[in-house]
Protein backbone atom coordinates (compact mmCIF):
# COMPACT_ATOMS: atom_id res chain seq x y z
CA UNK A 1 0.00 0.00 0.00
CA UNK A 2 1.44 3.45 -1.25
CA UNK A 3 2.05 5.53 1.99
CA UNK A 4 2.58 9.47 1.87
CA UNK A 5 6.18 9.55 1.27
CA UNK A 6 6.59 7.18 -1.50
CA UNK A 7 7.80 8.73 -4.38
CA UNK A 8 6.82 5.40 -6.83
CA UNK A 9 2.90 6.98 -7.00
CA UNK A 10 2.07 8.96 -10.39
CA UNK A 11 0.31 11.64 -8.11
CA UNK A 12 4.23 12.17 -6.37
CA UNK A 13 5.40 11.81 -10.10
CA UNK A 14 3.28 14.35 -11.27
CA UNK A 15 3.68 16.52 -7.88
CA UNK A 16 7.78 16.56 -8.08
CA UNK A 17 9.21 16.31 -11.40
CA UNK A 18 12.68 16.40 -10.55
CA UNK A 19 11.85 13.09 -8.12
CA UNK A 20 13.97 10.00 -9.41
CA UNK A 21 12.12 8.05 -12.05
CA UNK A 22 11.00 4.43 -10.37
CA UNK A 23 12.72 1.36 -12.53
CA UNK A 24 8.84 0.06 -13.26
CA UNK A 25 8.32 3.29 -15.40
CA UNK A 26 12.04 2.94 -17.02
CA UNK A 27 10.95 -0.86 -18.30
CA UNK A 28 7.55 0.16 -18.98
CA UNK A 29 9.46 3.08 -21.53
CA UNK A 30 12.18 0.50 -23.07
CA UNK A 31 9.45 -2.03 -23.80
CA UNK A 32 7.36 1.05 -25.54
CA UNK A 33 10.26 1.54 -27.61
CA UNK A 34 11.20 -2.03 -28.59
CA UNK A 35 7.88 -2.40 -29.40
CA UNK A 36 7.93 0.51 -31.96
CA UNK A 37 11.00 -0.76 -33.55
CA UNK A 38 9.45 -4.08 -34.03
CA UNK A 39 6.09 -2.66 -35.24
CA UNK A 40 8.05 -0.23 -37.55
CA UNK A 41 10.02 -2.71 -39.43
CA UNK A 42 7.03 -5.49 -39.46
CA UNK A 43 5.33 -2.42 -41.43
CA UNK A 44 7.83 -1.93 -43.19
CA UNK A 45 8.32 -5.65 -44.30
CA UNK A 46 4.90 -6.10 -45.32
CA UNK A 47 4.81 -2.77 -47.43
CA UNK A 48 8.52 -4.55 -48.90
CA UNK A 49 6.62 -7.84 -49.42
CA UNK A 50 3.35 -6.65 -51.20
CA UNK A 51 5.53 -4.29 -53.43
CA UNK A 52 7.80 -7.23 -54.46
CA UNK A 53 5.25 -9.31 -54.91
CA UNK A 54 3.05 -7.22 -57.21
CA UNK A 55 6.27 -5.99 -59.40
CA UNK A 56 8.82 -9.38 -59.06
CA UNK A 57 6.32 -12.14 -58.69
CA UNK A 58 4.15 -10.82 -61.10
CA UNK A 59 6.66 -11.37 -63.79
CA UNK A 60 8.08 -7.73 -63.60
CA UNK A 61 4.75 -6.33 -64.84
CA UNK A 62 3.34 -2.93 -63.35
CA UNK A 63 0.69 -4.60 -61.21
CA UNK A 64 1.62 -2.26 -58.43
CA UNK A 65 -1.07 0.42 -58.49
CA UNK A 66 -3.69 -1.51 -59.65
CA UNK A 67 -2.87 -3.48 -56.70
CA UNK A 68 -3.18 -0.66 -54.02
CA UNK A 69 -6.12 -2.31 -52.36
CA UNK A 70 -4.34 -5.56 -51.88
CA UNK A 71 -1.81 -3.94 -49.40
CA UNK A 72 -4.97 -3.32 -46.78
CA UNK A 73 -7.62 -5.85 -47.93
CA UNK A 74 -8.38 -9.05 -49.86
CA UNK A 75 -10.51 -8.61 -52.32
CA UNK A 76 -11.58 -11.10 -55.40
CA UNK A 77 -8.96 -9.94 -57.55
CA UNK A 78 -6.37 -9.98 -55.21
CA UNK A 79 -7.37 -13.63 -54.21
CA UNK A 80 -6.60 -14.40 -58.33
CA UNK A 81 -3.64 -12.51 -57.90
CA UNK A 82 -2.28 -14.73 -55.06
CA UNK A 83 -3.39 -18.01 -56.83
CA UNK A 84 -0.73 -16.59 -60.00
CA UNK A 85 1.75 -15.69 -57.37
CA UNK A 86 1.40 -19.16 -55.49
CA UNK A 87 1.35 -20.90 -59.15
CA UNK A 88 4.73 -19.54 -59.66
CA UNK A 89 6.76 -20.76 -56.45
CA UNK A 90 6.19 -17.76 -53.79
CA UNK A 91 4.42 -17.09 -50.66
CA UNK A 92 1.28 -14.65 -51.07
CA UNK A 93 1.13 -11.48 -49.60
CA UNK A 94 -1.27 -11.42 -46.24
CA UNK A 95 -2.35 -7.58 -45.29
CA UNK A 96 -2.76 -9.24 -41.86
CA UNK A 97 0.75 -8.20 -41.17
CA UNK A 98 0.42 -5.20 -42.44
CA UNK A 99 -2.48 -4.32 -40.46
CA UNK A 100 -0.89 -6.12 -37.13
CA UNK A 101 1.92 -3.60 -37.38
CA UNK A 102 -0.36 -0.79 -37.64
CA UNK A 103 -2.08 -1.25 -34.61
CA UNK A 104 1.03 -1.86 -32.58
CA UNK A 105 2.82 1.41 -33.92
CA UNK A 106 -0.41 3.11 -33.32
CA UNK A 107 -0.67 1.83 -29.32
CA UNK A 108 2.80 2.20 -28.95
CA UNK A 109 2.63 6.04 -30.15
CA UNK A 110 -0.71 6.13 -27.68
CA UNK A 111 1.55 4.39 -24.59
CA UNK A 112 4.30 7.53 -25.74
CA UNK A 113 1.91 10.10 -25.13
CA UNK A 114 0.76 8.72 -21.68
CA UNK A 115 4.42 8.35 -20.41
CA UNK A 116 5.34 11.79 -21.36
CA UNK A 117 4.32 13.39 -18.36
CA UNK A 118 6.05 10.94 -16.13
CA UNK A 119 9.33 10.26 -17.80
CA UNK A 120 12.22 13.00 -17.04
CA UNK A 121 12.88 15.47 -19.77
CA UNK A 122 16.39 14.75 -21.36
CA UNK A 123 18.43 18.26 -21.76
CA UNK A 124 21.58 18.92 -23.40
CA UNK A 125 23.90 22.22 -22.26
CA UNK A 126 24.09 24.27 -26.05
CA UNK A 127 27.62 26.56 -26.07
CA UNK A 128 25.84 29.65 -24.53
CA UNK A 129 22.81 30.19 -23.11
CA UNK A 130 20.02 27.77 -21.28
CA UNK A 131 19.56 24.12 -21.80
CA UNK A 132 17.90 22.95 -24.61
CA UNK A 133 15.10 20.42 -24.33
CA UNK A 134 15.31 17.30 -26.68
CA UNK A 135 11.96 15.91 -26.63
Amino acid sequence: MPTDTDDTTLEALLAHPAAPTPPWLLVLHRLRCLCQGLATLTLCGAVLWWFWLYTVGMDAQPYVFGGMTCLVAKTPLCQVRDFFVESQGYVAYEPVAFWASLVLLILTQVVRFALSPLLPRRTVAPRHGKGLTLF
